[in-house]
């Protein structure tokens, strides 16, 4: 999701999360037009555009998952944030000051 909000945003910040539900929910349907409507919530599309404005502003820039042989348990010098363990569907990145937990599917 967040790739597809950074394609569309062309690398930028994304629509504030506290903009009126009705302009949250047409800039959602601008990245993602098939979403389930009925499944994603406003508080959903909430934290999504959050998320995702928070780690460009903090210079989070690629939003892949990495591969098994990537995951290190001490980060690579100079490094933002790293994987720090992929257990299932999870991931969990942390950096020296935030760890972020994100669920997948695959």
């Amino acid at each position: 999701m967040f790739t597809k909000i950074y394609a569309h945003t062309g690398g930028r910040e994304a629509v504030s999360s506290k903009e009126a539900p009705e302009k949250l929910k047409a800039c959602f349907a601008e990245v993602l037009p098939d979403y389930d409507r009925d499944r994603v919530h406003v508080s959903d599309i909430k934290k999504c555009f959050a998320w995702y404005n928070i780690l460009v502003k903090a210079g989070f820039t690629e939003f892949k998952l990495p591969a098994e042989t990537e995951i290190t348990p001490e980060p690579p010098s100079g490094a933002f944030c790293f994987v720090v363990s992929r257990l299932n569907s999870f991931v969990f990145i942390r950096n020296p000051r935030v760890c972020i937990i994100f669920l997948f599917n695959g």
